[in-house]
């Protein structure tokens, strides 16, 4: 009796040794295959067949219409003064403190441990399948919170769309850096006021949302944060409570599957802030650009996973696909996106949408960078210079303001390591706007 229970253990370690040792393996093989595909089909023999571009786990984009990307030092071209005109306080949420002194070994040593992490993790072969048994196993327990590659968890909304906690941090430094900044631009001269964008939660179901046990504070933070603007006299458009006043659902305002809004509510958010920015400073503008009944919408037929989808995978989203607003109105804008080297002069659907990017949330706008430059020399745009700072929620929105004024300038602070207070002396901006 005891030589049979003595059998079984053996057999379970043996079977358990041996799903160990196949992943082992796998896991190897799929280096080897990755390594071998890039280094040598790829690089020395120059086969680039669909098979090897589907595969290939690698950041490179063999699409021949990809502009190769310029580096450019954007602190040398916009260099740091010695004594800034306006104080803001570091809030940057990683700094690098370590020492960054190491010897030849050390620094080769690091970049082999390097390229293992991504072979074994990013580029893993069959790392998309993996990430759909582990999600579905996730959603047979009945989980309703999936961890991001951050840690940070993403939540189902009771109306089905996907949204990432947010926890409640005071906003009180963010809140000083928008004031001074401000006061700076209005003693240069220079307008300003700041754009309040809707996260995909509704401020209406927020408090039940912590009720239900979710740390989702997006829109109490942005309360705090427009009482201090407040409280100092900067002006800001709050496009929550328009949302209100006219009664939009969030749920038809959102992607399902993206913390972005849909580039219909995008339009409509641009109408609005065109009419700030015309009641601001005197200025008269096309109603028509900003009325969807003014565009074709063109529905991709290619689907696919985007923001969180990627995030809980298949398992808990589906495929979908994103729609592309056409003028139907005429337009001509010259867009320079300097970190592609790109400047292009043409009309709307030739210079707005990043097609080898397609169908992806970056099809618009050609994603996030730097710095961007639209002029628009038709007769009817109101001749302004305005200098946009924004984030993605921006990519539907910039490019029908950019219909509307003669000039504008969009930094993603994110991206943009130079100066924006040598920026801004620079390039005699009338006005200059927060949108994130």
């Amino acid at each position: 009796m005891k030589k049979n229970v003595y059998n079984k253990e053996t057999n379970r370690i043996e079977i358990s040794t041996a799903i160990i040792l196949a992943i082992l393996i796998l896991g190897f093989l799929s280096i080897v295959y990755q390594i071998t595909l890039k280094n040598v089909v790829v690089d020395i023999l120059g086969i680039k067949s669909g098979w090897v571009v589907k595969t290939l786990k690698t950041d490179d984009n063999f699409d021949v219409e990809v502009p190769k990307l310029v580096d450019i030092d954007w602190e040398k071209e916009y260099p740091f003064p010695e004594e800034p005109g306006y104080e803001q306080v570091d809030i940057s949420l990683t700094k690098d403190n370590g020492d960054n002194s190491s010897d030849e070994m050390e620094g080769k040593l690091e970049k082999v441990y390097t390229m293992l992490d991504r072979y074994t993790s990013k580029y893993f072969t069959l790392l998309d399948e993996c990430k759909v048994m582990s999600k579905g196993f996730s959603k047979s327990l009945g989980m309703n919170l999936i961890s991001n590659s951050d840690g940070n968890l993403v939540f189902l909304q009771p109306d089905g769309r996907m949204m990432e906690e947010r926890q409640y941090k005071s906003v009180d430094e963010e809140i000083t850096n928008i004031n001074n900044f401000a006061e700076w631009l209005q003693h240069n001269g220079i307008d300003y006021f700041y754009v309040n964008v809707p996260s995909p939660v509704d401020p209406e179901n927020e408090s039940d949302i912590i009720e239900d046990g979710y740390e989702e504070y997006t829109n109490q933070m942005a309360d705090e944060l427009l009482e201090g603007l407040d409280k100092a006299g900067t002006n800001y458009l709050d496009i929550r409570q328009l949302m209100k006043n006219q009664g939009m659902s969030y749920t038809d305002s959102f992607f399902q599957d993206e913390h972005h809004w849909l580039p219909q509510t995008g339009l409509w958010a641009a109408g609005e802030i065109s009419n700030y920015i015309n009641e601001y400073e005197n200025l008269v503008t096309d109603d028509d650009i900003f009325n969807i009944d003014n565009y074709d919408i063109k529905t991709s037929d290619e689907k696919c996973l985007r923001g969180y989808g990627k995030i809980v995978t298949s398992a808990y989203a589906d495929k979908t696909p994103i729609d592309l607003l056409y003028p139907k109105f005429h337009t001509n804008i010259r867009k320079i996106i300097y970190n592609y080297g790109i400047d292009i002069t043409d009309d709307f659907k030739e210079v707005m949408y990043c097609m080898w990017k397609y169908p992806s949330y970056s099809t618009y706008n050609h994603g996030r960078q730097p710095l961007k430059k639209y002029v628009n020399t038709d007769e009817s745009a109101a001749n302004i210079n305005i200098l946009l700072l924004t984030d993605s929620y921006s990519l539907v929105v910039s490019p029908f303001l950019a219909c509307s004024y003669s000039n504008i300038d969009e930094i993603d602070l994110r991206r943009f390591d130079g100066s924006l207070e040598m920026l801004v002396k620079e390039n005699n901006y009338d006005l200059v706007i927060s949108i994130f």
